[in-house]
This record gives structure tokens, C-alpha cells and sequence, in this order.
């Protein structure tokens, strides 16, 4: 691969990386505003990303491996002290940058997403819980055609 088409890969991964944090924020907007049915769709979006950024890291770890060098931040950062310094080595260190930016952001908004979600699943899973137990002390007649309270089992006219 050239430091053209590893230039290319770079601007895709960060490209890509762009379309999920806007998935995201899409999906931030969905939770706070309980729009659920949206998020079957934008589920179905971030693993076509997720799918496409693996692809994509796989591609340029392989680079990066391919050129004797561990595929991480640390491979990136020698591979680039390594270039001549040229216009395109100095793009490939500006999408770089950018692309670690990007990634930083996603995380961040992906994990400000599943708190929100862990949120809205307690609350249900509260008020699932006081449904349950008003379901439970509803009035019910015992065998014996006394009323009976079903937290209890206690009869309304005796103490």
C-alpha cells in the first residue's frame, strides 16, 4: 500500500467514524425525547458502522504490521516519524489526529448513551416493580367468599 492509498484508508476510517458519532448524537436524541421506535434503525446503523470501522482498523493495523511495526497509536506515530516530511505525510498526520479525535468523541457519546439507557431500563424496571406490587394487594375473596388482601392474605374484617 502507498502512503497515497493508506492516505485514502485514513480519510474512509475517519469519514466512517463521523457517520457514527452523528449516529449516535441520533440516538442520544431518540432516548431524551422517547422516540423507541427509532431505535431499532439506528441499532441496525451502528453495527453496519461498527462492521465498516473493523474493516477498516483491520486494514490499517495490517499496514502498519506490514511495515514492522506494532499495529497501535505507538506503530502510527513511529510509522510517521519515519516519512519524509511531505505535504502527504503531513496530511496523513492531520486525518490521524483527527481520526483519534473523532474516536475519542464516539467514545464518549456511546458511553454517555448506554448511561441513558441504563437509566430509562431502571426507571421501567421501578415501575414494572410498582405495577407488580399494586397487581399484588388488589382485593381479592378468599374461599371462604371474605375479602382478602393479596399482600397479606389478612381478612378486611378481621384484625
Amino acid at each position: 500500500m502507498t502512503s497515497h492509498e493508506f492516505l485514502a484508508l485514513l480519510r474512509q476510517e475517519h469519514g466512517t467514524f463521523e457517520r457514527f458519532l452523528d449516529t449516535l448524537q441520533d440516538e442520544q436524541t431518540a432516548l431524551v425525547n422517547g422516540e423507541i421506535d427509532r431505535l431499532t434503525d439506528i441499532a441496525q446503523t451502528k453495527s453496519n458502522l461498527v462492521i465498516e470501522l473493523t474493516r477498516l482498523a483491520e486494514a490499517r493495523n495490517h499496514f502498519l504490521s506490514s511495515q514492522g511495526l506494532p499495529a497501535d497509536k505507538e506503530g502510527m506515530a513511529t510509522w510517521l516519524s519515519r516519512q519524509a516530511a511531505t505535504a502527504e505525510t503531513q496530511d496523513i498526520e492531520t486525518v490521524w489526529n483527527e481520526l483519534l479525535r473523532v474516536a475519542a468523541s464516539t467514545r464518549l457519546a456511546n458511553e454517555t448513551n448506554g448511561k441513558m439507557i441504563e437509566l430509562k431500563l431502571q426507571h421501567n424496571q421501578q415501575a414494572l416493580a410498582v405495577l407488580m406490587s399494586a397487581a399484588n394487594q388488589t382485593t381479592l375473596y378468599g374461599p371462604d367468599g371474605q375479602h382478602l388482601s393479596g399482600a397479606g392474605g389478612r381478612h378486611r374484617d378481621k384484625v
